[in-house]
């Protein structure tokens, strides 16, 4: 519970910057997710869904944003591993063109659940993840948003044994209000 506050505040406080337009917003999409350094793993389909806010900076802006994921790995006769996060990440959109723009920065992940086929496997995968993301988007209308991101697992998923690291591919979709 207090990760969950600590995720709103975090998401919310950039509300606060005075003379800057600030923006709300929802955005939900398909994640193809993976474990990096595990051998037979393919990509495991899931989806994301959550809430942003937007602060135009002149040609830039701050989204900070609060997600729920699915991530984690397909195995090829085996038991998938699926992770669920609650993740925060900030992003500085860079825009290029009127509609186009690049997107980059880190992404802070709380552990909600981990499975691997039916039984519970939360005690052995850390807690917290911490990945960068970097995509690109386009904005249609004002309002909608269609974007691209991958994120960059840096830290390792399991308490213990080998290097493995979560690395997701979204493709979004955004509406802000």
């Amino acid at each position: 519970m207090k990760k969950l506050i600590f995720a709103i505040i975090v998401l919310f406080s950039f509300s606060t910057v005075q003379a800057q337009v600030v923006q709300f917003g929802l955005k939900g999409g398909y994640n193809s997710a993976t474990l990096s350094g595990l051998d037979g793993n393919k990509a495991l389909s899931g989806f994301h869904v959550g809430a942003l806010a937007e602060i135009d900076i002149v040609f830039m802006s701050i989204q900070p944003e609060l997600v729920y994921s699915t991530q984690g790995s397909a195995f090829d006769g085996g038991d998938d591993v699926k992770l669920d996060y609650l993740n925060v990440p900030i992003m500085a959109k860079l825009n290029l063109l009127k509609i186009l723009y690049l997107e980059a920065g880190p992404q802070f992940g709380f552990l909600m659940s981990a499975k691997s086929g039916s039984d519970d496997i939360k005690d052995s995968v850390e807690t917290t993840d911490i990945s960068i993301g970097a995509g690109l988007g386009v904005e249609l209308f004002d309002k909608f948003d269609i974007g691209l991101r991958y994120n960059f697992g840096t830290t390792d998923v399991f308490k213990e044994g080998d290097s493995v690291k979560n690395n997701v591919l979204q493709f979004g979709i955004s509406y802000k209000f």
